[in-house]
């Protein structure tokens, strides 16, 4: 017997930009960080990207995984949202994608890593303001 799935999702890459757009817009100069974690939410992590690789100056991933997919595709820089691993951090910073820091531990380890806050710095993660943190 031949499967047949009943529900599937289309995902229209005009309007997707539209949105981006809309979003442009309304945020003037501001840098859009586009989340595609989790594969795009089930709709794709590369497809989506693609469509908003024009509008997006970031991308958001849930993992080291998800990023390293989407460095195959677009040059953007790529945010990791979800913790790593200690066994993952040399490979986030050989790839300079951009941590998310959750703990003085973490922050350390990337530091030791030479690579450490300034990307996470300049692109105003969680609330900062470009400043050196203390």
């Amino acid at each position: 017997m031949k499967e047949t799935y009943r529900c599937w999702a289309e995902i229209d890459r005009a309007a997707l930009r539209h949105n981006a757009k809309v979003v442009r817009d309304r945020i003037g100069s501001a840098e859009m960080l586009a989340v595609v974690k989790a594969n795009a939410y089930g709709h794709g992590l590369v497809g989506v990207a693609e469509a908003l690789a024009d509008d997006a100056q970031l991308f958001g991933v849930a993992n080291l995984q998800e990023a390293l997919t989407l460095r195959e595709t677009l040059p953007h820089p790529i945010v990791i949202l979800g913790p790593a691993t200690p066994e993952e951090r040399p490979v986030i910073a050989e790839h300079g994608f951009i941590p998310t820091i959750s703990s003085l531990e973490e922050a350390e380890a990337f530091d030791r890593l030479k690579r450490g806050l300034s990307q996470f710095q300049d692109r105003h993660r969680h609330g900062a303001n470009g400043r050196r943190a203390e």
